[in-house]
């Protein structure tokens, strides 16, 4: 964040921890935002696409998740759903390692106790899981280790499921405590670019997995330019043909953003109105006519600008 001076009046994004960076969607209809990245490598979560920091990037947002970027050489502690933390297997843990050789030496540390005792950490009824991980140009290392006095029903021993994004290829072997595993010790997923080792984790003896002839997959996404423009949520969604409505839109960087359509529910072109150029907030008003003023009949229509809509409804 200090190498990055954008960042410094950002209140639209945020990190939760160090390493995951949440961009929330603050507009009705938006399907992509803007994103201000700190200096590094930094990885989609869902897509696993490699996204350069140290800038501001364009990203998908659509409706079924927002953008979310994890520092590369990160860990991030996963788990299935379920309804009450009473259902929550410990036994079990799901982590993903973001291995990249430019991130250098990683460590993180997950907490666990038994889920239900208020005083599980003043009276020293915890334990924690510690990763470490270290990736080069050709391997990853990544030793997991136990440390504190078992709680009350604490697993004896947990099964540790380490995925790997950004795996280019099958790597040529992986060992587990210096042991080499058969082809069906991990799971290679060549469509989602994906390794999976699953190994067992007990307390007092670490366990080490070494993953040799490793290729990432690092070329940066495409389509990373920051947009050049977002359309805001109108003053009215909903509103009568006699008071119409005022669009509202945010220009990024100086430049000629296109012009902002309306469409009927057909996806005609009903009136063409022409936004500003200059860089900050800007408004402009629909009086639910057409491009010859006649008033439009009641329906929903569409207001486009840059690929981006809000929907509209025209009532009588």
């Amino acid at each position: 964040a200090q190498n990055t001076p954008e960042l410094a009046n950002v209140n639209d994004q945020y990190l939760l921890g160090s390493n995951l960076l949440v961009a929330p969607v603050l507009h009705a209809g938006q399907r992509r935002r803007n994103v201000v990245l700190p200096q590094g490598t930094w990885v989609d979560f869902f897509t696993h696409e490699t996204v350069p920091g140290g800038r501001t990037v364009g990203r998908p947002a659509p409706l079924a998740r927002l953008p979310l970027l994890v520092r590369a050489g990160a860990f991030v502690p996963l788990t299935s759903y379920v309804p009450t933390t009473a259902d929550y297997r410990p036994d079990t843990l799901q982590v993903r390692y973001y291995a990249d050789a430019q991130a250098g030496p990683t460590t993180y540390t997950l907490y666990d106790d038994d889920g239900h005792s208020a005083q599980a950490q003043q009276s020293g009824q915890f334990q924690l899981i510690t990763f470490h991980g270290r990736t080069t140009a050709t391997e990853a290392t990544v030793t997991a280790a136990v440390q504190g006095q078992p709680y009350e029903g604490a697993p004896g021993r947990r099964t540790v499921a380490l995925l790997l994004p950004r795996v280019a290829q099958e790597p040529a072997a992986v060992q587990l405590n210096g042991a080499t595993l058969p082809p069906t010790g991990y799971e290679y997923n060549a469509a989602a670019r994906t390794l999976l080792v699953r190994f067992p984790l007990e307390a007092g003896q670490p366990a080490t997995v070494r993953i040799q002839g490793l290729q990432l997959h690092t070329a940066p996404a495409p389509h990373l330019s920051p947009d050049l423009v977002t359309l805001e949520t109108p003053d009215n969604r909903t509103f009568n043909a006699a008071d119409g409505t005022t669009l509202r839109y945010s220009v990024h960087q100086t430049g000629q953003p296109g012009p902002l359509r309306i469409l009927n529910a057909r996806g005609q072109l009903v009136r063409t109105l022409q936004p500003a150029t200059e860089a900050g907030p800007h408004t402009l008003r629909w009086n639910a006519q057409d491009q010859q003023n006649r008033r439009v009949p009641g329906g929903i229509y569409w207001a486009e600008l840059a690929g981006q809509r809000q929907r509209l409804v025209v009532v009588e």
